[in-house]
């Protein structure tokens, strides 16, 4: 299968090669599995622990590569600003358009941190950072939890937040294609 694209491979395992010369690797077969290779990473003489999640600059990204775990957090950190939002309104009358600039203000910018990166990818319809926006959406306007989301949201003037994080995964794609020479390894991984 790789025979026919061979020389590609060759080319871009050699970038790999001379961009990460400081990391080694070993891959040992089990006898018990010999099509399971174990792969054991290796930097300045110390072995790399292999984890399921890791946090890089606030986002969570799990070893299969999706961002369920990120979402969860951005959602409960969400839910906390809004939450401190609601209490610093609990007492003042502020109209809808003072609300919606409050929750873009505050909420919406934690909603949709690192979504440069995880906004490219294809979210459920019941996203845990959508739900945020919901209630906030349905809490301004004093309707039950069971109303209608499309209704809610048209009323406010809003658009789901997964239309920003796509737009902003977009936008973070053209910066860095122009700014990227042609021939590095990260116009390489671009390009995967």
């Amino acid at each position: 299968m790789f025979e026919h694209h061979r020389p590609v491979l060759e080319h871009i395992l050699g970038k790999y090669r001379r961009a990460f010369h400081w990391i080694s690797y070993r891959g040992d077969v089990t006898v018990a599995q010999p099509w399971l290779a174990i792969f054991c990473f290796v930097f300045h003489n110390n072995v790399v622990e292999i984890v399921t999640t890791y946090c890089y600059l606030g986002i969570i990204v799990n070893s299969a590569g999706t961002f369920k775990a990120n979402n969860k957090y951005l959602h409960t950190k969400g839910l906390r600003a809004l939450f401190g939002i609601n209490q610093s309104l609990q007492q003042a009358n502020a109209s809808i358009p003072v609300k919606n600039k409050l929750f873009d203000a505050c909420v919406k910018p934690i909603l949709l941190y690192g979504s440069e990166i995880w906004g490219s990818f294809k979210s459920p319809k019941s996203s845990p950072i959508e739900a945020v926006h919901l209630k906030y959406c349905k809490q301004s306007l004093n309707v039950p939890k069971s109303s209608c989301n499309i209704a809610v949201m048209a009323e406010l003037g809003r658009y789901p937040l997964r239309l920003e994080a796509s737009l902003n995964a977009v936008k973070h794609y053209m910066r860095i294609r122009q700014n990227v020479p042609a021939d590095s390894l990260s116009a390489d991984a671009l390009l995967c």
